[in-house]
């Protein structure tokens, strides 16, 4: 079975969890409710810091900058936004003008076919024997790469002394 002879520290208890196989269910779902809290802790840490040096450096003026013994980079952060419907129309144009080949562009602008799954069903839903038949060949059911698994506190549970009372 993978990954349960891995040690695993509870972020909140510090526990070592050796041997998750030997594990009890409700401490591993405890770990991980644990786990999810300590990694979003982590990013919004991690974030704030990169900001801090971000502005450092911004300060500066710089795109590379050297702090101690680190040396720091950071990437523009822009990022060239097209305009497809602009582009499309002007890509026509210089076709028509002659101005490039179409086989030039073909690769510019992509049309991908998508479906709206929900909007599939209603179609299959209104139609039947045949009709209903073909739509519904069109899709197979696959297994989802894992997902995430959902925790919560199911119910309160009375401690030993409330049950005592």
């Amino acid at each position: 079975m993978p990954g349960t002879d891995a040690a695993v520290v509870h972020p909140a208890t510090g526990e070592l969890l050796e041997r998750l196989d030997a594990q009890p269910a409700e401490v591993l779902a405890d770990a991980l409710v644990a786990i999810r809290a300590r990694r979003a802790e982590l990013r919004d840490a991690e974030d704030a810091v990169e900001a801090e040096l971000r502005r450092r450096m911004d300060l500066r003026g710089r795109r590379l900058a050297i702090f101690g013994e680190w040396e720091v980079e950071a990437s523009s952060g822009n990022v060239r936004e097209w305009d497809a419907d602009a582009l499309e129309g002007v890509l026509r144009e210089l076709i028509d003008d002659g101005v490039i080949h179409a086989a030039e562009v073909t690769e510019v602008i992509r049309h991908e076919t998508t479906v709206s799954g929900r909007e599939a069903l209603r179609v299959a839903g209104r139609l039947s024997g045949p009709a209903k038949a073909a739509v519904e060949r069109c899709f197979v059911w696959r297994k989802k790469g894992g997902g995430r698994l959902r925790i919560e506190r199911s119910v309160e549970l009375p401690t030993p002394e409330e049950r005592t009372q």
